[in-house]
């Protein structure tokens, strides 16, 4: 099931994030944070263009292509940042793994961070001029991971046991980033079009979802 991300002022959202019972969304441009659960918004102090949720706090980029993330408490407040380099070019997505370090992505590299955002580890590097990373997702027996190889986005999931899936998807869908939910399936945030956004699941019960034209509803763009 599709569920569409819509931002007050019409701007494309540009990160959705479930924390708690709620999605919260950002479009990287107005200082607001998009409650869209219960259609309200809040006031942040800078304008984000990611977010992801872990426990009791959020992590978010800013949305002038810097590379600091910051750390949210539950009312959106700023209570830390963290400062990776940047010699890896600007940074994509941040998640917390479950050792409470940083998976980072980067259109080149996927990196695993300390909490002091210094490198710790490379998981991926993509050699090929034209295929870039999107996003990369610690999920709990395996990594999740898109990228498009300059003519499709494809979804990519690598499971522990060495096993890899890949769903390509369709040249008018694109992947922002990834989610999960309480009930443990991680979804994709979608565009399809623009400014519309949504969210779609990608892994279900522990399987990679193909993501098709139909999971949309409808047809917004020549294809």
């Amino acid at each position: 099931m599709a569920i569409p991300i819509i931002i007050s002022n019409c701007g494309a959202a540009s990160g959705a994030t479930f924390s708690g019972n709620c999605i919260f969304a950002v479009n990287g441009f107005d200082c607001i944070i998009k409650n869209i659960t219960e259609g309200c918004t809040y006031n942040s102090f800078r304008p984000y263009r990611f977010l992801s949720s872990d426990c009791n706090c959020l992590l978010a980029t800013e949305g002038n292509c810097g590379n600091k993330i910051f750390i949210l408490d539950n009312c959106f407040n700023e209570i830390g940042s963290i400062c990776p380099p940047c010699a890896e070019g600007t940074l994509l997505t941040a998640y917390i793994t479950c050792g409470r370090k940083l998976l980072l992505t980067y259109r080149k590299k996927i990196v695993i961070a300390n909490g002091d955002g210094s490198i710790g580890e490379t998981i991926a590097t993509s050699n090929r001029e034209n295929t870039d990373f999107i996003a990369a997702f610690p999920y709990h027996n395996g990594l999740l991971i898109a990228f498009n190889d300059g003519y499709r986005d494809t979804i990519q999931y690598r499971s522990c046991n060495g096993s890899i899936s890949n769903c390509i998807l369709p040249r008018c869908v694109n992947i922002q980033s990834f989610t999960q939910s309480d009930d443990g399936t991680v979804y994709g945030l979608f565009a399809k079009g623009y400014p519309y956004r949504y969210l779609i699941p990608v892994i279900i019960d522990g399987r990679l979802n193909c993501v098709t034209e139909e999971c949309f509803g409808t047809n917004l763009c020549g294809c």
